[in-house]
């Protein structure tokens, strides 16, 4: 009887070491997986939290077959662009890596590219960072400079003065150097077969302020341009296209663009 209960203890022995070995095994691939969950649960955290601080006031104008954007880093961290997104309004996809363009906090980048389409046949335009952000181009949150553009929106007719009112707000870090003659208007008389610029029908009289506006982070300049219509135009609508070309006091570059349907009509 003796060795049969000697092996019995043996085997029990075993079976109590097998059992700690196991719950020891169990406890540290817990804690190592916990550990990972953990790990990953926070990178995950600072990700969303890094995309979240992401920003970029956008402008874009459009010359031709050429789409000029101005970025500016509005943002808390520094944003590396990935690539632009062009999607035709059949749907149409086109992609353009920019990997490498870093805008650093409280910079501005402009950059160009060539459309590999008419911007009639353009849906949309979205730019894609590192950290997955997408930004719209066409509609963006924030712009460099907001345009606030307020015409008369009457009828006028030959020889007859007007006004138009621009407001410029200041989205930008630093100081915009902002003139006059950074403002250019465009009359455009719109007929549904196509658009004409009729701007030579009308002369620009005056402006106020007709001075260099040092333009702070944060403040608005109101211009007032007075034009006089010369006639020659069939009653039509006619509609405003501005673009305004600046600089920081820095030497940046800044492009925006607006544009107001039925801002007037001529006879």
């Amino acid at each position: 009887m003796k060795p049969l209960k000697a092996i019995s203890n043996y085997i029990a022995a075993l079976i109590t070491v097998a059992m700690i070995f196991t719950t020891i095994s169990f406890f540290i691939i817990t804690s190592t997986r916990q550990v990972q969950l953990s790990n990953y649960a926070l990178n995950t955290m600072v990700q969303i939290s890094d995309r979240a601080r992401e920003d970029l006031a956008i402008s874009s104008v459009i010359k031709g077959d050429k789409l000029y954007l101005t970025l500016v880093n509005t943002g808390t961290l520094d944003v590396t662009l990935e690539h632009l997104l062009i999607i035709t309004k059949n749907l149409k996809l086109y992609k353009k890596v920019i990997n490498g363009t870093v805008i650093p906090m409280n910079t501005i980048v402009n950059l160009e590219f060539s459309l590999p389409v008419p911007r009639d046949d353009i849906y949309s335009i979205k730019i894609t960072t590192t950290r997955g952000n997408v930004f719209d181009v066409l509609s963006p949150k924030i712009k460099p400079l907001n345009l606030y553009i307020i015409p008369e929106n009457r009828v006028i007719t030959a020889n007859e003065k007007f006004n138009i009112t621009i407001i410029v707000y200041n989205n930008v870090g630093s100081v915009v150097q902002l003139k006059p003659s950074d403002i250019n208007i465009s009359f455009i008389k719109y007929l549904e077969t196509g658009s004409t610029d009729v701007s030579n029908r009308f002369v620009l009289k005056s402006v106020y302020p007709n001075d260099i506006i040092d333009l702070k982070p944060g403040q608005q300049v109101v211009f007032v341009f007075t034009y006089e219509y010369g006639g020659g135009i069939t009653a039509s609508r006619i509609d405003l296209s501005i673009l305004i070309d600046t600089h920081t006091v820095y030497g940046e570059e800044i492009l925006v663009s607006s544009y107001t349907a039925y801002a007037l009509t001529a006879k």
